[in-house]
């Protein structure tokens, strides 16, 4: 079972590694806003949602086990992300066959994306930092 979850954290490390490094290459400061307002890939079992949180309103994605509705007594673990256009796509594809061959648990996926009408940057420094910072260019805390 910790394989599966180490499984997760080096492939979630390796993805941000690559945006970092993509992030200071010659990517235009829009592309995080393109994939913010970007629709979603379909993914099997995974339903989107919109949570209310005051006036804000966030994308909430959830991707169940493929036993979930057959085993609805079992207590299942789960895998909370941030970023979720990116991190579901991801987590799911690197949990499906660790899942389905039973070398870790099956598990509730939860991603949760940026602001609704918010452009992803914004949304994501602002939710993102502990309090707010006067210094910062965009709006934090």
């Amino acid at each position: 079972m910790n394989i599966g979850y180490g499984v997760i954290a080096l492939v979630m490390s390796c993805g941000l590694s690559l945006a970092s490094a993509s992030a200071n290459a010659s990517v235009p400061k829009s592309t995080a806003d393109v994939f913010a307002s970007a629709e979603p890939v379909v993914i099997d079992r995974a339903r989107q949602f919109i949570v209310k949180d005051g006036e804000r309103h966030y994308q909430l994605m959830i991707r169940l086990p493929a036993d979930y509705h057959r085993n609805n007594a079992h207590r299942y673990p789960v895998i909370y992300m941030t970023d979720s256009m990116y991190s579901l796509q991801v987590v799911s594809g690197a949990t499906q066959f660790p899942m389905n061959s039973n070398i870790m648990k099956q598990a509730i996926l939860v991603a949760i994306g940026y602001q609704k009408g918010s452009k992803g940057a914004a949304s994501r420094v602002r939710d993102y930092t502990p309090s707010h910072d006067a210094s910062w260019t965009l709006n934090t805390g």
